[in-house]
């Protein structure tokens, strides 16, 4: 933080990993500028203190650049930028302009929706002198995990003093009126891509067309004939693969309740030769144990294992 002659102005330090020319800021933490008649001083002991007690929780992370508050880059912008060469030989530049319009929905495909500026540094002659001069860098807004759950906390409504189901039901719809709200702002987004490729006022990413063509091929009912006619094909085999593995788990329950039943039955005649042959008598009784007898022999052969 800065204060002064110049008004309040907010300086930071960008920290992140750098692989090639991939660069990832990831973190960021507050440095002290002083204001000495007019030019901007940093505060190098502060700086590096900071700067090692953020190595310490975030071994992987490096010093990338500075961010700060304006419109546009400044003379003591580049002046500030300089003493950031000791730390870093190209450092970043992230500029945040607070009196920026916030986009809406009605702006061109490809808008930022932060009014956020980043811009690298290369070295031109001026004036017979080396000087940086800040050249505007493309870059990408990705959201973690952590910050969508984030984000999704603070985005669902109090329920208030309407306690219980009633409130509980206002939280829940309230939550999807957000995530349908959202859902059509950025298919809404997407369909003014595609619109704007088709007119020739927008660049074809081949990338981003796949991610697009996936999306809708994932979803039901969005292919064109010739997929509806292979879809209706595949779903036709699977149908029949099913069909043949519900007949067989069928016919292999049928079995096996069916060797249950025998099992039972050869128990109940077990149990039925028994008492005849002891309650039996007479040459009666013989005969009829012995045709049983030859008859049980003959049944016995006769199992059926599931």
């Amino acid at each position: 933080m800065q204060t002064g002659i110049l008004g309040t102005r907010v300086v930071g330090a960008l920290l992140g990993t750098q692989a090639g020319r991939d660069v990832e800021v990831m973190n960021s933490f507050e440095v002290v500028v002083s204001n000495d008649d007019g030019q901007l001083r940093l505060d190098h002991a502060y700086f590096v203190t900071r700067r090692d007690q953020f190595r310490q929780v975030f071994p992987t992370f490096d010093f990338l650049g500075w961010y700060s508050v304006g419109q546009a880059p400044m003379p003591e912008d580049t002046a500030l930028h300089k003493q950031f060469f000791e730390y870093n030989e190209s450092p970043l530049f992230l500029q945040l302009d607070p009196s920026a319009p916030s986009s809406s929905s009605s702006d061109p495909p490809g808008a930022k929706d932060l009014p956020v500026a980043i811009y690298e540094s290369v070295v031109e002659i001026v004036a017979d002198k080396p000087e940086p001069v800040f050249v505007n860098t493309p870059y990408e807004i990705v959201t973690g995990e952590a910050e969508r759950v984030a984000v999704e906390g603070v985005s669902k409504p109090e329920a208030g003093n309407e306690g219980g189901a009633h409130g509980n039901l206002l939280v829940t719809l309230s939550t999807q009126r957000n995530a349908l709200s959202m859902l059509q702002s950025r298919v809404s987004l997407i369909v003014q891509y595609l619109q704007a490729c088709l007119e020739g006022k927008a660049r074809k990413d081949n990338e981003t067309l796949r991610m697009i063509a996936s999306l809708v091929g994932s979803l039901p009912g969005g292919t064109d004939i010739g997929g509806a006619e292979e879809s209706a094909k595949e779903g036709g085999e699977l149908k029949e693969e099913f069909l043949t593995e519900y007949n067989d788990v069928l016919l292999t329950t049928y079995l096996s309740a069916l060797t249950k039943q025998l099992l039972s039955a050869n128990e109940l005649l077990d149990k039925q030769l028994l008492f005849v042959a002891s309650s039996g008598s007479g040459g009666r009784g013989g005969s009829f144990e012995g045709e049983r007898s030859g008859g049980r022999a003959g049944r016995r052969n006769v199992r059926a294992f599931g």
